[in-house]
């Protein structure tokens, strides 16, 4: 253990810190391989976040063209 555990802060300090290390170790492996999921998951974050930011623009012009 990094921290003493006998709070539950210094508990939750340790469960993220492995969280991050373990995630990173992932991503960092996921990227050597060249994971097909990955790119699967990186893409569907991208339309994800496109679809919404055009919603939000159109929803925007129309607000505009009403005015």
């Amino acid at each position: 253990t990094v921290f003493p555990l006998r709070t539950f802060l210094q508990v939750a300090l340790q469960a993220t810190g492995t969280i991050l290390a373990g995630g990173i170790a992932f991503l960092i492996i996921s990227i050597l391989l060249q994971s097909h999921e990955l790119n699967e998951f990186k893409h569907a974050i991208k339309v994800r976040l496109l679809r919404k930011a055009v919603v939000q623009g159109a929803e925007e012009a129309q607000g505009t063209a009403t005015d």
